[in-house]
Parts: structure tokens; C-alpha cells; sequence
């Protein structure tokens, strides 16, 4: 998550504006999950969290907060505050960094897949009959594929 605070630090230190990114790994009413920030506070209570497409202003005792959705698979919100700068101009910022953010997580979420996909067993045997090198790979969970290794022709 190095890359995804190196642009949250440099949206901060660009508006002085702190900002999180918080994720729901379950249903409805599930914790939410700190991913990366510029300060870490307490998560936005449920209320609080807009659906896709919405902007939340909040004003609090330390200063406006706003929490943005992000669009993907997983249920993600950008928490910006408290911000010195006006509003107008913080949605000039919004239009950069909801999909930067965004897309970041669709590719940790790839990655992550990927990782569990190439989590393999493998094991290199003899064929009883013929002789030739074989090479099993069978992923948890899934159909064994074996490659059988023969000279070059």
C-alpha cells in the first residue's frame, strides 16, 4: 500500500487536507478496514458512509470531513478531512483521485487473486510405463494438470 500513501501524502501535502481510505470486507454493518492514510482516526460511523455516486460533508468539532465512495468490487470510501481549503476546490481534486484510488485497489484486489490462483503443489515423478519425466500441479481446490517432460525432438 507504499504507492497508494505516497499519493495520499502528496494530496495532503498539496491542500494540508488529511485523507483515508477505508474498506468493507463483508456485509453491511462489518468493521471497516483502514488501507492507507495520512492519519489514522477512527472510522466514519455507517450513517456517515454515502452510497456510489454521493459526497458526504460533515461538519465536526475539528473541521469539515468529507467521505467519498469508491467505485469497485470491494465497498471502499476516500475519508478527506479535516481540509482547510474550500470545497470547490477539493472537488477539483476528487476528480483526480477517486479513480487513481480506485483503480489501485481493483489491482490489489488482481493481485491479490493471482497470488491465491499461483499458490500451486507440484511434484515431479517418473510415468510408471513410459519412463518420462512428469510434472504435476494441482491447485487447492481445483483439477491436478500434468505436463509430461520428454527430450527435446
Amino acid at each position: 500500500m507504499s504507492e497508494l500513501v505516497d499519493v495520499l501524502s502528496a494530496f495532503h501535502e498539496a491542500t494540508g487536507c488529511h485523507a483515508a481510505v477505508w474498506r468493507r470486507e463483508g456485509a453491511v454493518g462489518t468493521p471497516l478496514t483502514y488501507v492507507a492514510g495520512t492519519s489514522r482516526g477512527a472510522p466514519p460511523p455507517d450513517e456517515w458512509l454515502p452510497a456510489v455516486g454521493a459526497v458526504r460533508d460533515e461538519a465536526t468539532e475539528r473541521g469539515r470531513v468529507l467521505i467519498v465512495p469508491i467505485v469497485g468490487p470491494r465497498s471502499a470510501w476516500i475519508v478527506f478531512g479535516p481540509c482547510p481549503i474550500e470545497r470547490r476546490e477539493l472537488d477539483r481534486y476528487l476528480k483526480f483521485l477517486r479513480p487513481v484510488v480506485g483503480q489501485y485497489l481493483q489491482t490489489t484486489l488482481e493481485v491479490e487473486h493471482g497470488g491465491q490462483f499461483i499458490a500451486v503443489r507440484a511434484r515431479v515423478r517418473t510415468h510408471p510405463e513410459k519412463g518420462k519425466g512428469l510434472l504435476e500441479l494441482a491447485p487447492q481446490g481445483e483439477h491436478q494438470v500434468v505436463l509430461e517432460v520428454g527430450p527435446r525432438l
